[in-house]
């Protein structure tokens, strides 16, 4: 097994509810006060691709989380989609666009 994907129910990180029922404000906000950065899996300021092209990737856990819009749901939900984490993770090399 080289990843485990986390679609549905309950998952917490240091009393941090990572999944159901939250919202990206709430989570990057709380793990951003214990130390941890996220950062877009593709975006500004330099488009680099991410590791999975989608969502927000933290370096320090290990995870990729992405909300419901950013897999292509409602404009403006940032109810999580996904929680993702590999023993492989690590950004991809920048890749011409």
């Amino acid at each position: 097994m080289n990843a485990i994907e986390f679609i549905n129910g309950s998952l917490e990180f240091d009393g941090i509810p990572l999944h159901q029922g939250s919202r990206w404000d709430t989570i990057a906000g709380a793990l951003a006060a214990r130390g941890h950065t996220f950062i877009a899996a593709f975006g500004p300021p330099d488009f680099t691709m991410g590791w999975l092209g989608t969502g927000h990737d933290c370096k320090t856990l290990g995870i990729n989380i992405a909300t419901r819009e950013n897999v292509g749901g409602d404009e403006g939900d940032d109810s999580i989609e996904w929680v993702i984490t590999s023993k492989d993770w690590s950004p991809k090399p920048a890749e011409p666009i």
